[in-house]
């Protein structure tokens, strides 16, 4: 079994005074996942980075600071370098003050856990290692609250230890992805570089897991229609799909695992700046196959998965492109449209089928005429009697 590492680093503090301009808005924890097999190449391509653009210094974020131009030379160099990333962005804003939260050490060993707990769903084998702060005995409870918190099954192996980062280039280099993720999320440091900086980092990223999610956040408007029910639409699918990942998140059935994470996959683009775009079929399974014991196709995909879901109530839409959730009314009009030629031609050839058996045995074999077929029977019906 091929382990995976995952070196982490952050950007931003656990304050909840807003006043304090120094305050920032946003938390941010960056895991760069590497194989282990693929680890010494990388740190050398990272190294040699490091060298050219900091000299003897480690690679810091607040090194770079604003100065945009040479963050973006950094950004293109590292671009060129075969690296992904999983990051959780913590919208502090939206963190009640008595929520237990407001402790800095409460406060990053739940937000930590956060994005253990994604990671241990995909890698079986995993080592997570994270830049020391605070107390040795600090490190040392963290460590156990991990552990303590991974539920490992026979077949799951899990570690976690703290590194200096002086000794790490890749905890520098989460902390440089960290501190650029701050310059597109944090409102105290939002620039215009932040699509820029975007569009650098969107092939390395393997997804964003935005906390806490509050639909009416993130409900977009689209900007080339100007439907009226768009923000409707938009903030309903939202809704839906946020109430279903919490009430069955914690569930061990597999089905609803797998649907859970493929809603999780679609909400993160539609949060993110990709919200205007179709998701392909391929891109969904690749997702949904890093995970541990899932293997699926896109048959299994199409019935099991967005059907299931749409037959909970799941606002999904879909086109040959392939599914999102929806932000427009012509999204919804693309999935009915895409509905409409498969349905539309299946119900006129079972109606032929039926008016020919009908026919062929003199009226005495009605195929529709059968209880599980009511609903049909009952559609055709109206129809002859409306001359449709």
């Amino acid at each position: 079994m091929s382990t995976k590492y995952a070196f982490m680093n952050e950007c931003g503090d656990s304050g909840l005074n807003f006043d304090n301009q120094e305050t920032s808005t946003h938390f941010i924890i960056t895991a760069i996942i590497v194989e282990e097999n693929d680890l010494q190449k990388l740190e050398t391509e990272i190294e040699a980075v490091r060298e050219k653009y900091f000299g003897n210094g480690e690679i810091k974020s607040s090194n770079v600071g604003s100065d945009h131009d040479r963050r973006k030379r950094i950004l293109a160099e590292l671009s060129k370098i075969d690296f992904s990333f999983f990051a959780v962005v913590v919208d502090k804003r939206k963190i009640y003050k008595d929520c237990g939260l407001i402790h800095k050490q409460s406060f990053y060993k739940f937000i930590n856990n956060r994005l253990h707990m994604e990671l241990r769903k995909v890698y079986p084998s995993l080592c997570m290692i994270s830049d020391q702060h605070g107390s040795k005995e600090y490190m040392n409870s963290f460590r156990k609250y991990v552990m303590e918190n991974a539920n490992q099954s026979l077949f799951d192996s899990y570690d976690f230890w703290f590194n200096d980062s002086k000794n790490s280039i890749l905890i520098q280099l989460a902390d440089f992805v960290s501190g650029t993720l701050s310059y597109i999320y944090d409102e105290r440091k939002h620039c215009p570089e932040a699509k820029t900086y975007h569009q650098l980092l969107n092939k390395k990223r393997i997804r964003i897991e935005f906390w806490p999610i509050e639909y009416t956040s993130y409900v977009m408007h689209a900007e080339n229609d100007t439907g009226e029910f768009n923000h409707i639409i938009a903030q309903t699918a939202l809704r839906l799909t946020n109430e279903f990942i919490k009430k069955n998140e914690t569930n061990d059935d597999k089905v609803i695992k797998e649907q859970v994470l493929t809603l999780k996959y679609l909400r993160f683009k539609f949060i993110d700046s990709d919200h205007q775009k179709y998701i392909p079929t391929r891109e969904l399974l690749n997702h949904l196959n890093q995970y541990k014991n899932i293997k699926l196709n896109a048959h299994y995909l199409r019935t099991k998965i967005i059907a299931k879901l749409r037959d909970e109530g799941i606002i999904i839409a879909s086109s040959t492109q392939g599914y999102k959730l929806p932000v427009r009314e012509t999204e919804i009009y693309d999935f009915t449209d895409h509905a409409s030629t498969v349905v539309i031609p299946m119900l006129h050839r079972l109606k032929k089928c039926r008016d020919i058996i009908k026919l062929a045995t003199g009226g005495k074999l009605d195929i529709l005429n059968k209880p599980q077929y009511k609903t049909l029977y009952k559609y055709f019906e109206d129809e002859d009697t409306s001359g449709r």
